[in-house]
C-alpha cells in the first residue's frame, strides 16, 4: 500500500535542513548557549532566512517555489500511478529544487588541491574529508560529500559516459549510476520529497517528469515508472577520505565548489543529527529493535551493500571495523573475493574485489534504516562465517 505523509515528523533533536522541530515542554528555564543549543538556533535561522530569500525570490522575478514543504501534493508532481509498495512519500520541508543539482560542474587536478589550500583562506578540501569515488573508463573523479550536502544530485560526464552522482545526507547513502535511460540521456533534479527519508529526484527533459528513488534506483511515478525504468548503477564506487582516494588514484580530478553555494558548503552538517539516532521523517519497513539488539546494529548503523557474483549481501561497518581492525579482512562472495580496509580515523570502509566479476562489483553506502527499507526488508547481513537474512 502507497503511504503519503501528510508532512514531516521530526522527532525531538536537531534539524541539518531547518525544517524540523523540538517540543517546548521543559519544566526549567535553561540558559542557551553556544555549545549546549544555541547552534541549533543560529542554524535553523541561516536556513529560514535562505528559505525566505528563496521564496521572495519568486514575487521578485516572477517565479514561485513548487511545494509547500508540508503537502505532497504541492509539489506538481503526479501520483496516479505512484508504486512505493508500504513505503512512505513525504515533503522534505523545503520547496522543489530548493537544493540546486549541478551539471557539468568544473573539476581540478587532485595534485593541485594542496596549491589551492594554500592560496585560500578556507580549505577546499582536507585529508579527511569523505568523497564519494568514481572511475569510468579509467578516469577516476572525487565528489566531495561536504560539496554534495549542498546539491545531493550533480549530472557530470566522466569517462565519455554521462553520470548522475547522488547523495542522501538524512541517510548518508551515496549512489552512482549512469544517464542513459534506454535511448535517453535524462538530467536529473531535486524533488523536494523524500521516500522513506531518502532522497526522490525527477527528471527535467520530460514534458511530464517522473519521480526516482535514489536507493531503488528505478522510477516509482511518472512515464518513467510505467515504462518500469531503472538506473544502472556503475560498479566500484567508494565512500572513503579524500588521502585514501588520492593515494589510490593520483591521476584523480576533484569536483569544484559552486560560487553560489559555498556559504551552504558551510551550513549543512548531519552528523550531529546521525549521532542523535531518532529519524526526522518515517520510514517503512524498519528493522525490529530485537533484531537489531541481536545484531549489535542501530538504525543508524553505516552498511555497505555489494552486489557481486550473482548476490547482493550488506556488510555493517562495526563487524568490518571488528574484523580488519589489524589487517584487511576478506569475504567471498559468488566468485569474487571482497577485500576490505577499515579506516579508522575517518570511520571509512574500502571495498576492494578481485575475481573475474570484480569490474561489475557494485557498492552502495547507506545507514542501516534506509537501505533495509528500500529493499523492503530483504538484507542479508553478513559477518566472517555467518549470514543473517532477514524475510521481507
Amino acid at each position: 500500500m502507497n503511504t503519503v505523509s501528510p508532512g514531516p515528523s521530526a522527532p525531538s533533536g536537531s534539524d541539518p535542513r531547518g525544517t524540523g522541530s523540538r517540543p517546548a515542554s521543559e519544566s526549567q528555564a535553561v540558559r542557551l548557549t553556544f555549545a549546549s543549543g544555541g547552534w541549533v538556533v543560529l542554524l535553523s535561522a541561516v536556513l529560514c532566512v535562505a528559505l525566505l530569500a528563496w521564496a521572495f525570490a519568486g514575487v521578485l522575478f516572477g517565479t514561485r517555489p513548487i511545494g509547500d514543504g508540508r503537502s505532497v501534493a504541492s509539489y506538481g508532481f503526479s501520483l496516479a500511478d505512484l508504486e512505493i509498495g508500504e513505503g512512505i512519500l513525504a515533503a522534505s520541508g523545503n520547496p522543489r529544487d530548493f537544493l540546486p543539482a549541478l551539471d557539468d560542474p568544473r573539476s581540478v587536478p587532485g595534485g593541485e588541491v594542496l596549491e589551492i589550500n594554500r592560496h585560500e583562506r578556507g580549505k577546499f578540501i582536507v585529508s579527511s574529508d569523505r568523497v564519494i569515488g568514481v572511475v569510468v573508463n579509467g578516469a577516476a573523479r572525487a565528489y566531495p560529500i561536504r560539496l554534495m550536502n549542498a546539491h545531493e544530485v550533480v549530472n557530470d560526464t566522466l569517462g565519455g559516459e554521462p553520470i548522475v552522482v547522488t547523495y542522501s545526507g538524512l541517510c548518508d547513502s551515496a549512489v552512482v549510476a549512469s544517464r542513459r535511460i534506454g535511448d535517453r540521456t535524462v538530467r536529473f533534479r531535486v524533488s523536494g520529497l523524500l521516500l522513506n527519508s531518502n532522497l526522490v529526484m525527477y527528471d527535467l527533459d520530460d514534458a511530464e517528469p517522473s519521480l526516482w528513488s535514489q536507493l531503488e534506483a528505478r522510477a516509482i511515478s511518472g512515464p518513467a515508472a510505467r515504462a518500469g525504468d531503472r538506473l544502472s548503477l556503475l560498479p566500484g564506487t567508494q565512500v572513503v577520505a579524500w588521502d585514501t582516494w588520492l593515494a589510490a588514484h593520483p591521476d584523480t580530478t576533484v569536483m569544484e565548489r559552486d560560487p553560489a553555494s559555498v556559504k551552504r558548503y558551510k551550513d549543512i552538517d548531519y552528523r550531529r543529527y546521525w549521532s542523535l539516532g531518532e529519524l526526522m521523517f518515517d520510514a517503512a519497513p524498519l528493522p525490529e529493535p530485537a533484531a537489531l539488539e541481536r545484531d549489535g546494529l542501530t538504525l543508524m548503523t553505516p552498511v555497505v551493500a555489494v552486489e557481486a557474483g550473482g548476490e547482493r549481501r550488506t556488510y555493517p561497518y562495526p563487524w568490518i571495523a571488528q574484523r580488519a581492525a589489524n589487517a584487511p579482512w576478506t569475504a567471498q562472495q559468488g566468485d569474487v573475493t571482497l577485500t576490505f580496509l577499515w579506516h579508522p580515523a575517518a570511520g571509512t570502509v574500502e571495498v576492494v574485489p578481485t575475481g573475474p566479476g570484480a569490474d561489475r562489483t557494485v557498492l552502495v553506502h547507506a545507514r542501516y534504516f534506509a537501505w533495509f527499507a528500500a529493499t523492503d526488508g530483504g538484507v542479508d547481513l553478513t559477518t566472517d562465517g555467518e549470514r543473517r537474512e532477514e524475510a521481507p
